[in-house]
């Protein structure tokens, strides 16, 4: 009795395993229609699954920004600029002949070469360089002496004529018999000149003194013409009566000037040379000696 009760016992069990085995399948068989699923995906082969990759390289992310193209270089074209040919001004003959009388001058008077009784008039000679020139009885009528340097020359007996010499400098020339006549001395630097005996024309001189008789460089200076007298020759001028007053006399050379009732105050006579000079009746406050 007991084999036969273990018997269906044993049965029983398969039976129910079984049974609870095919609902199982059931239901999810049921449950996958249901979702609209499809059938289980089919297993991956072993095989396929070593050939892939261990790593898969994954992109880089973007920001979603457009990279801007590579600029491409610009050319510029440069025009070379356009040069204006530098015209050289045509000289006449007459001009080119008065340049070749300028160079010459200029040249004659750089290698100290005697220039006696050459004539200069009507030249433009502005800003020349003419030191230490030998200038003995030159004509320098009607010619443009702006600014030109005669220093140390010797200009003896020359003709300033209707002369130009504005800001000129003859300082340390020698001027003795010089003809200064109609000529333009605005801020000429005398400084050391020599003047003695020198010819100055009386229209220049007579503006503050009608009846001059002799034109002397004291009548320049009062005339308004701009000179400098200190250390100039002036030798023995007749400055009787004269409002010499505040001048700058200092090394002058004044032998036998006649200063007889002159006005020398405040004068600067310091280092003056008044050898056998006059003064009878001047007027000496505050000079300076």
């Amino acid at each position: 009795m007991a084999p036969i009760l273990l018997n269906i016992s044993a049965n029983w069990r398969e039976n129910t395993g079984r049974c609870l085995s095919f609902c199982a399948l059931a239901w999810l068989t049921a449950v996958g229609v249901a979702c609209g699923s499809s059938a289980a995906p089919a297993a991956t082969p072993i095989s396929t699954i070593a050939a892939t990759p261990a790593h898969t390289a994954v992109p880089a992310p973007t920001s979603g920004i457009a990279p801007l193209p590579s600029p491409s270089p610009v050319l510029k074209t440069i025009s070379a600029p356009t040069l204006t040919p530098v015209s050289t001004p045509t000289l006449t003959p007459e001009q080119t002949a008065a340049q070749d009388r300028k160079n010459l001058a200029e040249a004659k008077a750089r290698a100290g070469e005697p220039m006696s009784g050459i004539d200069l008039s009507g030249l433009d000679l502005s800003g020349a360089r003419l030191a230490k020139g030998q200038f003995f009885r030159a004509d320098f009528t009607g010619a443009n002496l702006t600014g030109a340097t005669l220093v140390k020359a010797n200009l003896t007996g020359t003709k300033f004529t209707s002369t130009n010499l504005t800001e000129a400098s003859l300082a340390d020339a020698e001027l003795a018999q010089a003809i200064f006549r109609n000529t333009n001395l605005t801020k000429a630097n005398l400084t050391g000149a020599i003047l003695a005996r020198t010819n100055w024309d009386t229209s220049i001189c007579s503006v503050n003194n009608p009846v001059v008789q002799r034109c002397t460089v004291i009548d320049l200076l009062q005339a308004g013409v701009s000179l400098q007298l200190s250390k100039a020759r002036i030798g023995p001028a007749d400055l009787t009566n004269r409002d010499l007053s505040g001048e700058d006399f200092s090394e002058a050379f004044m032998f036998r000037a006649v200063l007889s009732r002159a006005n020398l105050t405040g004068a600067n006579l310091s280092k003056a040379d008044l050898r056998q000079a006059k003064l009878d009746g001047a007027k000496l406050e505050q000079v300076q000696r």
